[in-house]
């Protein structure tokens, strides 16, 4: 799960609590310290897409 600390649309508490309720042990919960929602376009996207890579070569 991927969330941006001070996102405006999704508070990072709901994912959290999404996060905790996965069944799976292979799970991790990242979160950047953005100011928007859409984290996977435009500036710092880089940094999120390496840590979902990372998650799957680790994983999968």
């Amino acid at each position: 799960v991927v969330q941006s600390r001070k996102d405006p649309v999704v508070n990072p508490k709901g994912t959290l609590k999404l996060f905790e309720q996965i069944g799976s042990e292979i799970k991790e919960y990242y979160i950047f310290d953005y100011e928007c929602h859409g984290i996977l376009i435009g500036e710092g996207a880089k940094r999120i897409y390496k840590a979902i890579e990372n998650f799957i070569r680790q994983w999968v």
